[in-house]
């Protein structure tokens, strides 16, 4: 594992933290830090602090593992240096014009990089069948009607390419079913189309996103400016046309909406 040197700490998580009492912030800021430089798992926190670190966890191993990616990447390339070894010198043959002169026999070294050099021709033949594999797989899931992934993933899927933003809303889609209020497909989609309502930029989704989770929000709302303000996006008039759109589809299936589900 690469020494990490620093990780991205969200605004959100700054924000939900600072709500704690003074014992439990420090508790948990130190928590984080052994958890991403030391690799140490928090034990013995308090029943607050876990919460907090429980919902911040997988958007710091995400971090990491991207992290980790990118130097292992560096690592790769650049063929090996040749043994080379001084004190073998090639054996001269003798003169003898009545046999046959004896061709030199290759050093080891050169043995060693013939050998490298068919490894590494065998692994590129390996990795191309692989990819044509992958390739074919990909082709035979397309023309499929039935797709492997759940629904609720084929939405996702269908709406963001960000890995990061991905997991945040695979998370939301837990903290709802914890909540025993779980989302249905088209609640999920009243969700997305309201958060690029609200905003286009990532960073900004994912805060939203996080913000939701960490204080267990039935609905995702507008990040509050410098002002302490909304900002202008996502207006009382978004959350009421969200809500009634919401309303019209747990009535059709059965759930009940009230104006608790978006807290206004």
């Amino acid at each position: 594992m690469a020494e990490i040197s620093g990780f991205i700490f969200y605004r959100s998580f700054y924000e939900a933290i600072k709500k704690l009492p003074k014992e439990y912030q420090s508790e948990l800021y130190i928590a984080i830090c052994e958890y991403v430089f030391d690799g140490k798992e928090p034990k013995n926190l308090s029943d607050v602090a876990e919460a907090i670190f429980i919902l911040i966890k997988p958007n710091i191993d995400s971090s990491t593992k991207r992290y980790e990616a990118s130097v292992e990447n560096g690592k790769k390339g650049g063929r090996p240096a040749k043994n080379k070894n001084p004190e073998e010198t090639q054996a001269k043959p003798k003169k003898n014009l009545n046999k046959t002169q004896q061709k030199p026999k290759p050093k080891p070294s050169e043995n060693l990089d013939k050998d490298k050099d068919k490894d590494k021709d065998k692994d590129k033949d390996i990795d191309k069948d692989i990819d044509k594999d992958i390739n074919k797989k990909e082709k035979i899931n397309k023309k499929e009607k039935k797709s492997t992934a759940t629904d609720f993933e084929k939405i996702i899927f269908d709406n963001f390419s960000d890995d990061e933003v991905i997991d945040c809303v695979k998370e939301f889609i837990k903290m709802r079913k914890a909540i025993k209020k779980p989302l249905t497909e088209r609640g999920l989609e009243l969700m997305i189309k309201k958060l690029y309502k609200l905003t286009t930029n990532i960073d900004e989704q994912i805060e939203i996103l996080n913000n939701s989770i960490m204080n267990n929000w039935q609905g995702i709302y507008p990040l509050k400016n410098n002002n302490g303000n909304l900002n202008s996006k996502g207006s009382f008039d978004d959350f009421k046309e969200l809500w009634e759109e919401a309303k019209k589809e747990d009535e059709q299936t059965g759930n009940s909406t009230d104006n608790s589900t978006f807290s206004w």
